[in-house]
């Protein structure tokens, strides 16, 4: 059986395609590996911050609040350090670059506002 030319070609191609796919399979498994250590970084950070928020006191209240969860109030307790150096929450808000007042005037009374 003699090969011509569109034969080569042809079985060229084909061959340069099961490259392509093959490359692509590896390049696959390398992202799916990459995310499952990733994944399983993230799960090991998460249980050491549950661990670190059981021995804070104030953390269990925090996260009884609907809404924040064991990241949100880490990263509060992070940012805020000890809430008990702040006798009023208007001194953490200010911590946070929040400074809430109240705006009045004759046509409006009582709007908060944030100022900074």
């Amino acid at each position: 059986m003699a090969f011509n030319e569109a034969m080569i070609y042809k079985n060229y191609d084909y061959a340069q395609s099961l490259l392509v796919h093959r490359s692509a399979d590896q390049d696959f498994q390398r992202l799916v590996t990459e995310y499952e250590r990733i994944e399983a970084m993230l799960k090991s950070m998460d249980q050491q911050i549950l661990s670190l928020l059981s021995e804070i006191p104030i953390a269990a209240q925090l996260q009884s609040i609907k809404g924040l969860g064991p990241i949100f109030v880490a990263a509060i307790l992070a940012g805020a350090g000890d809430l008990q150096r702040y006798a009023h929450g208007s001194q953490l808000l200010r911590k946070a670059g929040l400074n809430l007042a109240e705006s009045t005037s004759g046509k409006r009374k009582g709007q908060i506002v944030m100022i900074g």
